[in-house]
């Protein structure tokens, strides 16, 4: 039993301190904080804050063997769940609409920048970590508490794209681009999508409490 513990308190770590290391390249290559409009920076900081805590309450419990609290755990699931659709819409819509699987178009979304770090590594080793490591007694309720940080993202995008305020920064957000069609079925598709991600994780991560 703690060997997992210490397998997933060193993976939060990890992950809390590669989070870190994206945000300061984000902060390089954006020059400044325009990037808070990407749901990619979003939903990594706060991966990169929920394992920081977890991180935290791991520690304490391997020393003082104080539980762990719910709301901790359903605050890290929800910021695995984020984090999954962040590469799920990297790999199955941004690059196919950059112009498909070419190399280039691959590494740049995957391999360069903060985009090693925010749609690669960390989205992977926090659903492995959570999946193999975490045993939180989620309720199926949960699932939908999952899709509330996309859901908030999702309408005030859509009131600023419509106020004009910004375009994008996504393609499917471009609402004066497309019909009001498209952008209902790409909400559809898009939320739809996160929920049946995080009912999936919901699933593997059905084990007993530490």
């Amino acid at each position: 039993m703690k060997k997992k513990i210490y397998f997933s308190l060193a993976l939060n770590i990890l992950i809390t301190a590669f989070e870190i290391s994206a945000v300061i390249l984000s902060i390089i290559e954006y020059g400044g904080f325009s990037f808070f409009k990407f749901y990619t920076q979003d939903s990594n900081i706060l991966l990169g804050i929920s394992c920081a805590v977890m991180a935290f309450c791991k520690i304490r419990f391997l020393c003082s063997g104080k539980k762990i609290s719910d709301s901790v755990k359903l605050f890290t699931y929800i910021a695995v769940c984020c984090t999954t659709l962040t590469i799920t819409v990297v790999l199955a819509l941004l690059i196919p609409n950059a112009g498909g699987y070419t190399m280039k178009n691959f590494s740049h979304y995957m391999l360069e920048g903060s985009g090693l770090f925010m749609h690669f590594v960390c989205p992977v080793l926090a659903l492995v970590s959570f999946i193999c490591f975490e045993e939180i007694p989620l309720k199926f309720s949960h699932t939908v508490c999952a899709i509330v940080p996309t859901l908030i993202y999702a309408a005030v995008l859509f009131v600023l794209n419509i106020a004009r305020v910004l375009v994008g920064p996504y393609f499917f957000l471009h609402v004066y681009e497309q019909s009001v069609l498209a952008s209902v079925g790409w909400t559809f598709v898009v939320i739809g999508g996160n929920y049946l991600m995080s009912v999936g994780i919901w699933a593997a991560s059905r084990k007993k409490s530490f």
